[in-house]
């Protein structure tokens, strides 16, 4: 199209403003599609790393209260082996 624009406008053909028309129009959709494409790819991509994220801060929540539990248990069992008698036969 851009060569018939080209052509026409070196034979100073009267369908001139029409081919100009066509390729504008053709060239405004091409970059409607390329930009709309282009933002699609992106928000798709924001969206699994927000997903991502939002897993990975609930493992870490399940993983930080795992961690608070095994200390407890640690803490439990040292008071309990400096609170009981060395004597005394398990």
């Amino acid at each position: 199209l851009q060569a018939k624009v080209a052509d026409a406008k070196k034979a100073n053909d009267p369908n001139l403003p029409t081919l100009e028309a066509d390729l504008a129009k053709v060239t405004g959709q091409r970059e409607t599609m390329f930009k709309g494409e282009t933002l699609r790819g992106l928000l798709l991509t924001t969206y699994g790393f927000s997903v991502l994220g939002e897993k990975a801060e609930l493992a870490a929540l399940v993983s930080f209260f795992a961690a608070a539990i095994l200390i407890l248990a640690s803490i439990a069992g040292f008071a309990h082996a400096l609170s009981t008698p060395k004597e005394k036969k398990i």
